[in-house]
């Protein structure tokens, strides 16, 4: 097998796991009209149906401002759209931030681009993020206790449903102006689990999914790398043949 054969043959089954993923998702949410998924975890067959709660019974804002030092060194985050997850900006002086609003990222925070949530821009920040901090673009939600599983409202905003939700909650014309109203963001309903750990157990299965295809990507990438330093050898070798 070629190297090129073995890179398409590794893309395709990063497209599997993406359809794999696609699929299960459509399984573990309710549809439309319904108010339980399609598969449910085993011990949870006899539980209740699910329940509409709005988001503001879910989380809560959380704020905490950065008191700007003028000669500080600060990173900000950024969210890319269809729930592709959180990147990191290079670092600036504080200087430089002029008279934006920022605030500390939050661990284990529920993360919005307001300006993009329709495309789906949202995300749960990590311990990667610890020290970073964010624009007021990005507002942040917290669990509250006993009531969610943060990572389980991000996958339902992934989904289809989701989507359409946000959709609701940002409204205007293409691009820039459709802007997230956070008050509508915040009334917006949807079905979750009584249980906080059928909740957390559903957010585990997809977290675990999308593992595998971040190290199914790193994999390809990592193929593509090998691929190129393999040309970058070839040709200079080429050209002095040829001199």
């Amino acid at each position: 097998m070629t190297l090129d054969e073995l890179i398409s043959e590794e893309v395709q089954k990063l497209s599997a796991l993406k359809i794999y993923k696609n699929g299960l998702m459509q399984q573990l949410f309710p549809h439309e009209g319904e108010a339980v998924p399609k598969l449910r975890l085993s011990k949870y067959l006899k539980a209740d149906d699910w329940k509409k709660r709005k988001v503001s019974d879910l989380l809560t804002r959380s704020t905490k401002p950065v008191d700007v030092e003028v000669e500080a060194a600060y990173r900000e985050i950024g969210i890319r759209s269809h729930g592709k997850g959180i990147f990191h900006k290079g670092a600036v002086r504080g200087k430089s931030l002029g008279d934006k609003r920022v605030f500390w990222v939050e661990p284990s925070a529920l993360v919005v681009n307001i300006v993009f949530a329709w495309e789906q821009a949202i995300a749960v920040t990590s311990k990667a993020e610890k020290g970073m901090i964010a624009s007021h673009r990005f507002p942040m939600y917290k669990e509250k206790v006993g009531k969610c599983d943060v990572n389980f409202i991000k996958y339902f905003f992934l989904t289809k449903k989701g989507k359409e939700l946000l959709g609701v909650a940002s409204p205007g014309g293409a691009g820039r102006n459709k802007t997230l109203g956070q008050k509508s963001f915040e009334s917006l309903e949807f079905f979750t689990p009584d249980c906080v750990e059928e909740q957390a157990e559903i957010a585990r299965c997809l977290l675990s999914v999308d593992e595998t295809i971040a190290i199914q990507t790193e994999r390809i990438d990592a193929l593509r790398s090998q691929r190129k330093g393999l040309m970058q050898h070839l040709f200079p070798v080429l050209k002095e043949a040829q001199e």
